[in-house]
């Protein structure tokens, strides 16, 4: 009977901590939570969009990023090599900025630092679309109807605050 006794409580006190840890939270019919992408998640994302976002002059362009720079409130700095296969790299720098366009993430390169690449390129162009859809991409794995309320960077990582609504 003692063992009952204290089952409910430790249920709701393990709901409470798991909710505290993984960043959830409800409210007004809907559960909030944040997804956390730290600089592995982002560096996972950016191969995977190079690898998508097509071709440069009938050429792709390969990007070996080295280092993420966080800059609060809303960009990052991507430092590495740039270059075609089976030509000369060179070093470079790039900046994403993050932001939320008609309720979807939108990420832009909105800064070049590359000898030969420009804003207007297709290659920026075509980035900038696959980066933001390999984003919608994380939320959507949130739920379908998941509303992204605001997306950051803070803490060494990009945040996206999701919210999702709780059928009844």
């Amino acid at each position: 009977m003692t063992n009952k006794k204290y089952a409910f409580p430790l249920l709701i006190a393990l709901i409470i901590l798991s909710t505290l840890a993984c960043n959830l939270g409800f409210q007004n019919g809907n559960i909030t939570l944040t997804i956390t992408l730290k600089r592995d998640n982002l560096m996972q994302i950016i191969n995977s969009a190079q690898g998508i976002a097509g071709t440069v002059s009938d050429s792709d362009l390969l990007i070996e990023v080295e280092d993420i720079q966080f800059i609060e409130p809303d960009k990052v700095r991507l430092t590495g090599f740039y270059g075609l296969p089976n030509a000369t790299r060179v070093s470079g720098e790039i900046e994403l900025t993050f932001s939320i366009e008609n309720d979807q993430p939108k990420v832009e390169i909105t800064w070049v630092n590359i000898p030969g690449l420009d804003l207007a390129s297709d290659f920026v162009k075509n980035i900038n679309e696959k980066l933001s859809g390999l984003i919608r991409d994380q939320v959507a794995q949130s739920g379908e109807n998941a509303l992204i309320k605001a997306i950051y960077v803070q803490d060494e990582a990009v945040k996206i605050d999701v919210e999702v609504p709780v059928r009844r």
